[in-house]
């Protein structure tokens, strides 16, 4: 089987990726949650996001059970389209069904809403990040760090740069 999958990890195109989950199905091989996950990616990587969102939404049907890679790919197509309320309701759901965002998640919906300039929720998110101890990857930061030298001096930007970088607790320490 792990011959099959490998060959989805080629850069094939969303709609081959399409026909050969298509044929796999037809000819009885029932592609497991690592299939989705990289079909699932492929469409999003593609701008494909109804396509992937149909799949998405099959995958309780097939047995099979979203994890928080599909997820955050999934929240990660909505930010990259500026569906923000759409990835905050994902989000929502992944929660309520048990399945906890890691530091992947946050960080790309932080990318999203500071992207969309909605720098309040964006806040929300990296105290959601820092209450969890998740921490901000290096793309989010340098992200942060583009908005405060285009934007000048915005003071819910430094905030959230206030929050991230570490404290210096060593006063009277050498």
């Amino acid at each position: 089987m792990s011959s099959q999958w490998s060959l989805v990890r080629m850069r094939i195109s969303s709609q081959w990726s399409l026909v050969l989950l298509l044929e796999l199905e037809r000819s009885g091989i029932n592609p497991d949650i690592t299939m989705h996950n990289i079909l699932i990616h492929r469409f999003c990587k593609d701008g494909k996001l109804e396509m992937a969102k149909n799949l998405f939404g099959k995958l309780h049907s097939k047995g099979l059970r979203p994890n928080v890679n599909i997820y955050t790919m999934m929240i990660g197509g909505f930010c990259e389209q500026g569906l923000l309320g759409e990835a905050k309701e994902l989000l929502m759901t992944m929660e309520d069904t048990g399945c906890w965002p890691n530091y992947a998640t946050y960080n790309v919906m932080v990318r999203g809403f500071l992207k969309a300039n909605d720098y309040i929720e964006a806040n929300i998110l990296v105290e959601k990040m820092i209450g969890r101890v998740f921490l901000v990857d290096a793309s989010t930061l340098a992200t942060i760090v583009d908005l405060l030298s285009c934007k000048g001096q915005d003071s819910t930007l430094f905030y959230m740069i206030k929050k991230l970088v570490p404290q210096d607790n060593t006063k009277g320490i050498c």
